[in-house]
């Protein structure tokens, strides 16, 4: 009989363990008790544009929204993804020009 190799035998188990559905219950529970790190750690660290005036307190009531908004309309993506999205693009400064639509074809502003 030959031996398994140990990285054999975790994939194995993590296999087995992928296919475990949790109760919905649990499920979210999680969600609801991780959502103040959650928070904290995603919005205390970004260097957010001055003009935009974002305070920690907006920044929380940001990603509280964004929570609330997913909790009461179904969505592929998870509030943390909304807040992350949202962080990056008030990294940058509002005077900064983007890029527009124009009869099928992209052109910068």
């Amino acid at each position: 009989m030959a031996k398994t190799r140990w990285s054999e035998r975790l994939g194995d188990r993590w296999n087995h363990f992928k296919i475990i559905s949790l109760p919905s219950r649990l499920n979210r529970m999680h969600r609801v008790v991780t959502m103040p790190f959650s928070i904290f750690f995603l919005t205390y660290s970004a260097k957010i544009h001055p003009a935009y005036r974002m305070t920690q307190r907006r920044r929380i009531g940001l990603a509280v929204r964004f929570f609330l908004n997913t909790i009461r309309m179904s969505s592929l993506s998870s509030y943390r993804a909304h807040l992350v999205m949202a962080i990056k693009l008030l990294e940058l400064p509002p005077d900064l020009g983007g890029m527009s639509w124009s009869a099928g074809a992209t052109r910068a502003e």
